[in-house]
């Protein structure tokens, strides 16, 4: 027994001490990471960090943001340069940020291709925003700056520019003199972002758009001899669908194009503007299947061989006219007016925004109503009727 006693008592001693060993090894990893965290905690507090949006509109207000607080820093205090690669203003390798500030000033030359320095119209300094890192966001705390940046010359054959911004503030006046400032301090942007010219953008697009309707109109004209008829249905009538259609793959096609060119990147396309292009998509499909249908059925009646018929001269008012009793139908010309409209409010909307436009949801209802009253006297005029049984 007491050989058991000691030999416990030796064992709770060694546990003891082991863990006495583990306590002070834990503890100085601690006190080793420690001043790690803190110097990075403190960098990460400390760096001032600039974020411009790509792909921003110099035609539109520019949006720069910045995670420090500029409470108390007037709007005539602040000052925006962008940098380029054509003209580089990088600082001195043997200068610091702020020499590099005070020569800038000195010289009255902030920024490329503008007359004077671009100050603020517009500041809030306590401003939330969501900022994209590779495929999330994180959401930062600073001030929010708004810029005229409509006189930066650049190119108008050239849709974009790419720039490096640097934001510059005053943060020490003189006491005998309110408006001279003694010293600056500056933060660049973490990368080159594209500054889009919207004049370009439009050309580009206008041009491209225009060159694939000639090579389609030239490719029509090769099979049927006119170009029209790429729009027309099989008898040579104008068809509502696909002028429809054809309407919106330009409009659509266009503003992604001319967006899409601002930063060489594919816009975001709202999910509304998908369903209104598959909903006319859709419409010309079931047209042009009801078509067929109808075009075999009377072959299989008449027991005659196919013969091929000069297509008819199409017309405008082929849009708005039945094609079989070719009378004034009202739901052609309904929905022909709410394509208008509504292909009219997107460009224009598109345009003004400088983003592609969120069509509402009520909008697309009354489109796809429209769509539906278009449809159904095809399939109620082409069902067959039942005969009545012989008794």
């Amino acid at each position: 027994m007491r050989e058991t006693g000691i030999h416990l008592e030796m064992s709770a001693k060694h546990i003891s001490g082991i863990k006495t060993v583990t306590s002070a090894l834990l503890l100085a990893i601690c006190f080793m990471l420690l001043p790690i965290s803190s110097s990075c905690a403190g960098e990460s507090e400390n760096t001032t960090e600039i974020y411009m949006p790509d792909g921003q509109l110099k035609s539109h207000i520019i949006r720069i943001y910045i995670n420090k607080s500029f409470e108390g820093i007037a709007s005539k205090d602040i000052y925006l340069k962008l940098h380029t690669s054509a003209a580089p203003m990088a600082p001195d390798a043997k200068q610091t940020n702020k020499d590099m500030v005070k020569n800038a000033t000195s010289t009255k030359k902030i920024t490329i291709g503008l007359e004077g320095k671009p100050q603020p119209i517009a500041q809030d300094n306590h401003h939330t925003w969501e900022k994209p890192v590779q495929d999330t966001t994180i959401q930062q705390y600073g001030t929010m700056l708004l810029f005229n940046l409509e006189g930066y010359s650049i190119p108008y054959y050239k849709t974009a520019t790419r720039v490096l911004p640097e934001l510059v503030w005053c943060t020490k006046k003189s006491a005998a003199d309110h408006a001279k400032c003694l010293d600056y301090d500056n933060a660049f942007g973490e990368k080159e972002v594209y500054l889009a010219n919207a004049t370009g953008s439009y050309l580009w697009a206008a041009g491209t758009i225009v060159v694939l309707i000639f090579l389609l109109g030239f490719m029509s004209m090769k099979v049927h001899g006119r170009a029209i008829y790429l729009l027309c249905d099989s008898t040579g009538r104008l068809s509502l669908s696909r002028t429809q259609m054809a309407l919106w793959t330009i409009a659509i096609g266009g503003i992604v194009e001319t967006f899409g060119l601002t930063r060489f990147d594919v816009p975001a396309i709202p999910g509304t503007l998908l369903g209104l292009m598959g909903a006319s998509l859709a419409t010309t499909t079931i047209s042009h299947a009801k078509s067929r249908i109808k075009g075999d059925t009377q072959k299989e009646t008449t027991k005659q061989p196919a013969i091929k018929k000069r297509m008819t001269e199409p017309h405008w008012y082929d849009l708005i006219s039945d094609d079989a009793s070719n009378s004034l139908a009202l739901v052609r010309a309904q929905m022909l007016f709410w394509t208008i409209i509504t292909l009219g409010m997107f460009v224009t909307k598109s345009i003004l925004d400088g983003a592609l436009w969120q069509v509402p949801v009520e909008l697309v209802g009354l489109m796809g109503m429209s769509q539906l009253a278009y449809l159904a006297p095809k399939m109620i005029r082409d069902t067959p009727p039942t005969e009545p049984s012989k008794p």
